[in-house]
């Protein structure tokens, strides 16, 4: 994700391992961004670029079913 733009990379990226589930694991991806106007590109984005990522790795995906959410506000 360093060569993802559109993400602010003064927070980090996190994936977060949520279960393992019957076929693998279920996780949620959080990243801040800059442009909240964008979100639905940004959360297209963010779903292609942690697709590619898997698929670069030899990660198999066998129901590439995912359910993204971006927040606008960082916690502190």
């Amino acid at each position: 994700m360093k060569q993802e733009t559109w993400i602010m990379h003064e927070q980090p990226v996190q994936a977060l391992l949520l279960r393992f589930t019957g076929s693998g694991v279920e996780f949620k991806a959080r990243c801040g961004i800059e442009n909240y106007v964008e979100i639905w590109v940004s959360e297209d984005r963010l779903n292609t670029a942690i697709y590619k990522a898997l698929i670069n790795a030899n990660i198999l995906i066998l129901l590439p079913t995912s359910l993204f959410t971006l927040r606008t506000r960082i916690r502190s």
